[in-house]
């Protein structure tokens, strides 16, 4: 059974997808959808290791011949 927690880092893995203008979700895409809503255990793992969200974004390199905006 999958989670409603699940099923919408899924969904903003999409829409990470699509800021980054791939085609797929790949580990980037799952990791910023985590970072999305600090309330699942993901986040919160995230959270406690010092994560933040805009350090991660800011490591994650758009595809080759595409610029972030």
């Amino acid at each position: 059974t999958v989670t409603i927690e699940a099923k919408r880092t899924l969904e903003y893995s999409k829409l990470e997808a699509l800021k980054l203008g791939v085609s797929h979700i790949g580990s980037e895409e799952m990791l910023l959808a985590l970072t999305r809503e600090w309330s699942g255990v993901g986040a919160q793992v995230l959270e406690n290791l010092g994560a933040d969200r805009e350090a991660i974004r800011g490591a994650i390199k758009p595809p080759q011949g595409e610029v972030s905006d």
